[in-house]
């Protein structure tokens, strides 16, 4: 269960005396932000985890899902300005731009590199996260071995578009009246966007309800549940994750879907992997694909997870530790 006071990241069962397994705090941009540093060796390669969102810390979940990783890696999961644990009245409107979550990304892999006397990071992105990821790979690709992109977005605009159309036609399909009738009410999204905030929170409740987050609707519960139910996860981090959803949304989101990475990183000096789920409504597998067939880089891969949707790491974690066990050696070599 959560903690009520501070929270708390679990030992690891480990005979070595260079494990590592900290919940911290440090300030990122002049506010307080927290991370799990976690691992069975100290010595070994970093990996760095950005979540999705905006908003949607899912701090816990590599340590449930793929504790694997934590034998091969030092994995730090850090938790965003602005949601959940990291959630606090210093974090004001005008801190809360794209910008500023990239120039946290990278003051934060600078202190890891530091601290751990490493030359490189292996960056892993998921959803709203890797957009943060490939924008700091154009701005600092020395920090980075390899970069992963799980769920990666392209042309948000677009995707927001086909997010829309299929869960209209799930709905459609299902005969749920209700679900038609709302998302007609708020026609398609123009350049990713319905009138206000509310239309996106409407369409991303019945993408949830209709079982299109997860390729097994199942395992959106249980993904859930391990947030939910995080020792690194107080009462108090809960109630700001939820409560501060719109606020994340209503500061974001705009400009989140202004991002087009064909535009904008057609290059990158990094090896680079793109994990997509086959049934992912949410980003475009299609579209990850085209990207990174066009992504000028040093080595590129794209593996697809058959039975994943927008959280494949989390839907086949085995198969996500096999990647990412081929992209250290990529990283590495």
């Amino acid at each position: 269960m959560f903690s009520l006071v501070r929270g708390r990241t679990p030992a690891l069962r480990a005979d070595t005396p260079r494990t590592i397994a900290s919940l911290e705090r440090m300030r990122l941009g002049g506010v307080t932000q927290w991370l799990t540093v976690r691992g069975h060796d100290a010595a070994n390669p970093l990996l760095l985890y950005v979540h999705g969102g905006p908003g949607n810390p899912d701090l816990g979940t590599i340590r449930s899902f793929v504790p694997e990783l934590e034998e091969r890696f030092v994995v730090v999961h850090w938790n965003q300005r602005g949601g959940g644990k990291s959630y606090s009245r210093e974090v004001t409107d005008e801190h809360m731009t794209m910008a500023r979550f990239v120039a946290d990304l990278e003051e934060l892999s600078e202190h890891l590199l530091e601290r751990f006397d490493r030359r490189k990071l292996f960056l892993v992105g998921h959803s709203w996260g890797t957009a943060l990821c490939m924008r700091l790979l154009i701005r600092r690709p020395e920090l980075v071995a390899a970069y992963v992109g799980v769920n990666q977005v392209v042309d948000r605009r677009e995707e927001e578009l086909r997010a829309y159309r299929a869960c209209l036609e799930r709905a459609r399909e299902l005969g749920n009246a209700k679900a038609v009738a709302q998302l007609e009410a708020l026609g398609e999204p123009q350049d990713g966007l319905f009138a206000t905030v509310d239309g996106t929170l409407v369409q991303r409740r019945w993408m949830r309800a209709l079982g299109m987050v997860t390729c097994d609707p199942r395992l959106a519960t249980e993904i859930g549940k391990a947030i939910a139910l995080s020792p690194e996860v107080t009462l108090r981090d809960l109630l700001a994750l939820f409560g501060r959803l719109r606020w994340n949304m209503e500061l974001l989101w705009r400009e989140f879907c202004q991002v087009n990475l064909v535009r904008e990183v057609p290059a990158v000096d990094v090896p680079v992997c793109f994990i997509a789920g086959a049934h992912d409504r949410i980003t475009s597998p299609e579209l990850a694909r085209t990207y990174l067939d066009a992504l000028r880089a040093p080595h590129k891969e794209y593996v697809l997870f058959d039975r994943s949707g927008h959280v494949a790491c989390f839907e086949e974690p085995r198969r996500f530790f096999e990647v990412m066990l081929d992209v250290k050696a990529m990283g590495e070599a």
